[in-house]
């Protein structure tokens, strides 16, 4: 969305969005926490709500066909926030980096502490021609904030290994899907958790979570979740999903407890 030089210089003067969020019933688990998907769901939220009052938001980009697609994410858990909390979510935009950028996240409880901190990765996709918009330094300004960290590290690349295995396979459902009726972000990561051991999410805290979002899937597709069993090499439980049909990686996921 391009932006004229007035918006460009409000860009600079916009300060860090921030704003309260109740931990509702049907946000947490089995252990009253946030659940890792409603923390995906309230990160894409926030961030949604920023860039419609920077003038990327959706309904911008929808009249030029073009929408934001999350890449990666990297996350760091002090705790996960419980049921009957208020927590307050920030977030402000980063660096770009080509076809790419930036946008780090804060979670923080009533108290003021940070509790849960993020960076993820973004890109825009033309939805007709399925392919990237290259962002330029006209429409897209992150202002006095671009070297703020949340998380200073960048979101990697998820690499399974030959441990992998298939652990189950079915169509996606439209009850899966997004506004856009691609599979809606949530969906990978349930079907994930739905496929590890109950006692080990029961007992352990996650205190890292990285996500890779590598390829669509529609509306009956095959999907195929894989799986390593063991914690690997780098401390890490991983996660895979891949389309069936075309055996393309399409999520991948890592956490670490």
């Amino acid at each position: 969305m391009i932006l004229d030089s007035t918006d460009t210089i409000r860009q600079d003067e916009i300060p860090i969005l921030e704003e309260e969020f109740p931990v509702y019933s049907f946000l947490v688990d089995a252990r009253k926490k946030l659940s890792i998907p409603s923390l995906f769901g309230l990160m894409v939220e926030i961030a949604h709500h920023d860039a419609e009052r920077r003038g990327w938001g959706y309904s911008g980009m929808i009249a030029q066909n073009q929408a934001w697609v999350f890449l990666r994410s990297l996350i760091r858990v002090g705790r996960m926030p419980e049921w009957g909390e208020t927590i307050r979510i920030r977030t402000w935009p980063k660096t770009m980096e080509g076809i790419t950028a930036y946008r780090d996240i804060q979670f923080r409880d009533a108290g003021g502490e940070v509790i849960i901190s993020a960076t993820t990765l973004w890109s825009i996709i033309d939805l007709e021609k399925r392919k990237p918009v290259r962002l330029t330094p006209g429409e897209y300004t992150a202002g006095k904030h671009a070297n703020m960290h949340a998380v200073e590290e960048k979101p990697v690349k998820i690499h399974g290994g030959e441990a992998l295995h298939a652990v189950n396979s079915f169509r996606a459902a439209y009850n899966h899907t997004d506004m856009n009726l691609h599979v809606n972000n949530a969906r990978y990561i349930d079907w994930v958790l739905n496929e590890m051991p109950v006692k080990l999410l029961k007992e352990r805290d996650i205190r890292e979570i990285q996500v890779n979002f590598n390829a669509e899937l529609l509306v009956d597709d095959k999907v195929e979740i894989l799986l390593d069993d063991r914690i690997n090499e780098n401390g890490a439980y991983v996660g895979v999903i891949r389309n069936g049909q075309t055996g393309q990686q399409a999520f991948a996921i890592s956490f670490k407890f």
